[in-house]
C-alpha cells in the first residue's frame, strides 16, 4: 500500500496529510427536500438554513477482523420498481399526512443543526413509496464507499466473491477495516466503480480517483445501492444474499446506526462510517476536527422492508452524529410505515 493510504486507528480516525488529496467540493446545496410527487420543496433554499450543503468523509477500519457473529438467513424482500436515486415522478411519495409527520420532526432536529449536517431518504420495498430530505449532494460517503466497491466486484463476478478477494471483503465490510478496503477498491479501479455509479443513474455522486474516502453523494443518491441489493437486475441473486451475509455479521461494536429503527429482534443489514477531519487537509476538505458520520441499510420496520440512508457531517463528536442517526432514523421509519 502507498502512503496515499495510511490510516490510523479506528474509533477516532482522521485524514492524515498523503490521504487528503480527495474531491475538491463544488456548490452549495439546497436545503431542506421534501419529494412532493416528484416536485422538491425547499424548507432552507440557495444552500442557507439547517440544511445547506457541505461534507465529511468517513472510514472505519480494524486492523483484524473480529469473529463474525452467526448471520441470520436474509429475508426475501420483495421490491417494486427500483427506484431512482434521486427525486422522480415515477414513484410515489409518503402520504401527505407521513411527510407533515417527518417534515416537522425532522426540522426539529435540524434547527439545533449546522448548515448541511444532513442528508435521509428511505423507501418502503412494498409500496415503492419514498421520502427525502436534506442534502442533495455533497455528502462524503466515509467508510459506506466499501458497499459501493463490494457491488461493483460482485456485478464484475456474476456472483459472491471468491479466494483473496473473499477475505477482504469480510474484513472491508464487517469490520470496516481501511487496508481491505483500498486494497478491494484497487481492484475495482475508479473507472470501474464510475461505470456503476452511472448504471445505477447516481447522477449527485462524484468518486474521486485518488481516495474513495472523499466519495461525495447524498442519501436519496445512495438508494441505488440499496437496492441493487434486493432487487434482480444489477446483481445476480447469490451475489446479493452474499452482499447481505456481510451487511448481517457486521462486528457488534458498528451495528448502531439505521438499524436502530428495526423491530426489536429482526434481523437488518447495515454499513456505517466515521470519520474527524482536522484542517491539515487542503480548502475545501477541512472540518476543524469535526465528525462525519454515515449509516445504510436494509432494516424490517412493522413488518415492512425499508432501505434507509443517513449521512451527517459537522458532529462534535462521533458519538453526537451516531445519537442524530438514530434519531433521524427513527422519526423517518415511523413516518414510512405510520
Amino acid at each position: 500500500m502507498s502512503s496515499l493510504h495510511r490510516h490510523r486507528r479506528p474509533a477516532q480516525q482522521r485524514r492524515s496529510a498523503p490521504q487528503r488529496r480527495g474531491l475538491l467540493l463544488g456548490g452549495a446545496v439546497l436545503g431542506v427536500l421534501v419529494l412532493l410527487g416528484g416536485t422538491a420543496a425547499a424548507l432552507g433554499a440557495n444552500g442557507h438554513g439547517p440544511f445547506a450543503s457541505m461534507a465529511g468523509s468517513t472510514s472505519s477500519a480494524s486492523s483484524a477482523p473480529s469473529t463474525p457473529a452467526p448471520a441470520s438467513s436474509p429475508s426475501a424482500a420483495k421490491s417494486s420498481s427500483a427506484p431512482k436515486p434521486s427525486a422522480s415522478t415515477q414513484h410515489a411519495v409518503l402520504s401527505a399526512a407521513q411527510q407533515a409527520t417527518a417534515r416537522k420532526q425532522i426540522a426539529a432536529v435540524a434547527a439545533k443543526q449546522p448548515s448541511g449536517a444532513v442528508s435521509v431518504a428511505v423507501t418502503d420495498l412494498a409500496s415503492g413509496r419514498r421520502f427525502s430530505t436534506g442534502a442533495t449532494h455533497g455528502m462524503r460517503t466515509a467508510s459506506v464507499y466499501k458497499l459501493f466497491v463490494l457491488e461493483t466486484l460482485l456485478r464484475r463476478a456474476h456472483g459472491p466473491l471468491s479466494g483473496s478477494q473473499a477475505s477482504l471483503a469480510t474484513r472491508m465490510i464487517e469490520n470496516s477495516d481501511n487496508v481491505a478496503g483500498y486494497a478491494l477498491y484497487e481492484d475495482a479501479g475508479c473507472s470501474g466503480l464510475h461505470s456503476m455509479a452511472s448504471r445505477l443513474h447516481m447522477k449527485h455522486t462524484e468518486i474521486p480517483c485518488n481516495d474513495p474516502t472523499f466519495t461525495t453523494t447524498s442519501a436519496s443518491d445512495f438508494q441505488a445501492v440499496l437496492t441493487a441489493l434486493v432487487k434482480p437486475g444489477t446483481l445476480t441473486a447469490s451475489a446479493r444474499s452474499y452482499a447481505k451475509h456481510l451487511m448481517a455479521n457486521v462486528e457488534p461494536d458498528q451495528r448502531w446506526g439505521v438499524g436502530a429503527a428495526a423491530s426489536k429482534g429482526a434481523t437488518f443489514y447495515n454499513k456505517n462510517g466515521w470519520l474527524s477531519i482536522d484542517n491539515s487537509n487542503p480548502a475545501g476538505e477541512r472540518d476543524d476536527g469535526l465528525w462525519a458520520v454515515t449509516s445504510v441499510g436494509i432494516v424490517p420496520v412493522a413488518g415492512r422492508t425499508l432501505l434507509m440512508a443517513v449521512f451527517t457531517q459537522h458532529q462534535p463528536s462521533m458519538g453526537a452524529g451516531v445519537k442524530l442517526i438514530e434519531r433521524l432514523a427513527k422519526i423517518t421509519a415511523a413516518a414510512a410505515v405510520g
